[in-house]
């Protein structure tokens, strides 16, 4: 887990990552894109904005992994996207003599992700398995969530939502307790993956009963409180309902009032099942 003095970016000559020095004697990128032209577009000028004195053919190199694999990307690019990228790239900066970043604890297909949406604005390649592309999608949040870019959490949620609403499998507690411990509480990752249980119990009670004891107490905690809900008011709307538009606007971002402790949870299933 990345550290959380990151979420207020740099104080100092540090960024607060992890630095990697390149390794000795690699000249070309490692990872399944190749080269360089293989990975970013050529149609950028060498325009440098009055802010940051970015110029569009500046790349820079982040080293992701244990393994530090290589990725070349325009800093222009990066800078554009990612509120974390443009203050480290500063004169003042180690980040900025270097021309690289290292990510160390991040993965290395969320990074290729990543940067595919930093050029293309698609998000491609999810996994066909629902189990694999909800993990995916959660390392996906978590690393824009560590990077201030904001732009990317709207169509993650929106892929999630509509995962969510069509279909029952539910995101298995793996992604759960990973998404709760590293994101912050009122998340949007988080709310739907509360939804996403309170509102496909019935599909999969069994499973809810047996995995609850495994789960985040703070997941646990809110997932009663939405069963709660949906016992006492039996016509209570799913939020699926809604538009994904109309869903990201409701609860984007918004704290999450903490439920009381429920005394009697064999109880209140017990009601839920009837």
């Amino acid at each position: 887990m990345y550290t959380r003095n990151l979420r207020n970016g740099p104080t100092s000559s540090s960024s607060g990552f992890h630095r990697w020095a390149a390794p000795a004697g690699r000249s070309q990128p490692t990872h399944r894109f190749g080269q360089v032209n293989k990975i970013i577009p050529t149609v950028l000028t060498d325009t440098c904005t009055d802010s940051h004195r970015f110029c569009g053919a500046t790349i820079i190199t982040l080293y992701v992994g244990a393994a530090a694999e290589e990725f070349p990307v325009h800093l222009a690019h990066l800078a554009e996207k990612s509120a974390f990228f443009a203050n480290v790239f500063r004169p003042g900066f180690r980040e900025y003599e270097e021309k690289a970043v290292a990510l160390p604890e991040d993965d290395v297909a969320t990074v290729e992700r990543y940067v595919q949406w930093i050029y293309s604005s698609q998000l491609i390649s999810f996994s066909d398995v629902i189990a694999d592309r909800y993990m995916e999608v959660a390392q996906l949040f978590v690393l824009a969530d560590k990077t201030k870019t904001s732009e990317l959490e709207k169509p993650l949620a929106e892929h999630v939502f509509i995962w969510s609403r069509s279909s029952s499998t539910l995101p298995d507690l793996r992604v759960v307790n990973y998404a709760f411990e590293n994101l912050l509480d009122g998340h949007i990752f988080r709310r739907l993956l509360v939804h996403n249980y309170a509102w496909h119990w019935h599909s999969n009670f069994a499973h809810i009963l047996d995995l609850v004891e495994e789960a985040d107490s703070t997941f646990t905690a809110q997932l009663i409180s939405k069963f709660r809900g949906r016992a006492e008011k039996h016509n209570l709307p799913s939020p699926f309902s809604l538009e994904p538009d109309k869903y990201w606007s409701k609860y984007q971002n918004k704290s999450v009032t903490k439920p009381s402790k429920t005394k009697n949870v064999e109880n209140l299933m017990q009601k839920l099942k009837a």
